[in-house]
Parts: C-alpha cells; sequence; structure tokens
C-alpha cells in the first residue's frame, strides 16, 4: 500500500480489505486526519499498529483483522472516542484492549482475547 495515500489529506473512507496487500500500515495515512473509516482487514498487513492511529478524532471504523499485524496494541487507540467498531482478531498482537474504549459507544469490539491463554486482554 503506498505511503502516497496520505497526500488525499480530505479522504474520509479508505476501503482496502481482502485484497492481500502485503507490508506494513502506510506511515502516510497519518497525514489524512479526517479519516472516518478504514478498513484494512483480511490482506497480510505485518508489523505493529502505529500509535498515530490514536490521534484520528473522527474515527468511527477501524478494521485490522486478519493479518499478521504484531506487537501490542497501542494505548493511544483508546482516544479514539467517535469509534463504534474495532476489530482485531487473527493477527498476532498482545497486551490489552485499552480500557477507555469500554465507555464509549463501541458497538463491535473483537480481538483475540478468549480463553486462558489468550495474548489479548479485554477487560469490557
Amino acid at each position: 500500500i503506498p505511503d502516497s495515500l496520505g497526500e488525499s489529506g480530505s479522504l474520509e473512507k479508505l476501503d482496502l480489505s481482502k485484497n492481500e496487500f502485503e507490508g506494513s500500515i502506510p506511515e502516510g495515512l497519518e497525514e489524512c486526519t479526517g479519516l472516518k473509516k478504514l478498513r484494512l482487514n483480511n490482506n497480510v498487513l505485518v508489523g505493529s499498529i502505529p500509535e498515530w492511529m490514536g490521534d484520528f478524532e473522527e474515527m468511527r471504523e477501524l478494521l485490522l483483522a486478519t493479518n499478521r499485524l504484531s506487537g501490542p496494541i497501542p494505548a493511544e487507540l483508546g482516544e479514539l472516542s467517535q469509534l463504534n467498531q474495532l476489530t482485531l482478531e487473527f493477527n498476532e498482537l498482545t497486551g490489552e484492549v485499552a480500557t477507555d474504549l469500554c465507555d464509549y459507544n463501541v458497538m463491535r469490539l473483537s480481538a483475540d482475547c478468549e480463553g486462558s491463554n489468550a495474548p489479548v486482554e479485554c477487560e469490557c
């Protein structure tokens, strides 16, 4: 996925799901501050979830499930107060889902947090 996507600062919705894209989440997306819906699920994305993803004040839908993302879930995602959908399952993520998300109107929250050896801790 090219970093040049970020050159469209007015981008509000981006659906790149189910395309078998490889690589990491493009740093250029950080410039799309008005992003409301980002669907990157069902690809082959690797690396970590960038902390700057918590800066999208208008983000309502963040779908990152079914990739190969790894590392801790950034606490900054807890700052997404407009979020109503967050999917993180079927990755290699660790840590906990920010409890701040429980206080918002998140209608769909899915992560790998079931079972006694779950890599993700969910308090909601």
